[in-house]
């Protein structure tokens, strides 16, 4: 499947619930209006849905994602796993994504980081 949306560069910290489990603490890698790149250290299988509480600018957004793919090993931080996540369509779930990817675009092109483009790098 093609990539529809940029990805963008970022450092935001992530609570990630999912059904009948304690909810884990994450980082997000990168993110577009389509998905992210999640750094975690708890085990997740393909197909899983979760609730996102993601920090961005001292406000915190939630919304829905699926795991897509399971990258492996984060090497900036060994113990954690890298996912690959595929937003859940929504209008809510649109908005709020929308307005972390601004903030995070207008930080990136103020710093002049490009968008990334390799979205399963380690």
């Amino acid at each position: 499947m093609a990539r529809v949306y940029a990805r963008f560069p970022c450092r935001l910290r992530a609570l990630v619930q999912m059904p009948r489990i304690a909810a884990v603490e994450g980082l997000l890698c990168n993110i577009g209006m389509g998905g992210a790149l999640l750094s975690m250290r708890a085990g997740i299988a393909e197909g899983q849905k979760l609730r996102l509480r993601v920090d961005c600018d001292s406000e915190s957004f939630e919304f829905d994602a699926v795991i897509l793919r399971d990258t492996g090993s984060d090497s900036k931080n060994p113990r954690c796993s890298l996912y690959g996540l595929s937003f859940v369509e929504g209008e809510r779930s649109r908005r709020q994504v929308n307005l972390i990817v601004d903030r995070v675009r207008q930080k990136s092109d103020a710093s002049g980081a490009p968008p990334v483009s390799d979205y399963w790098k380690k």
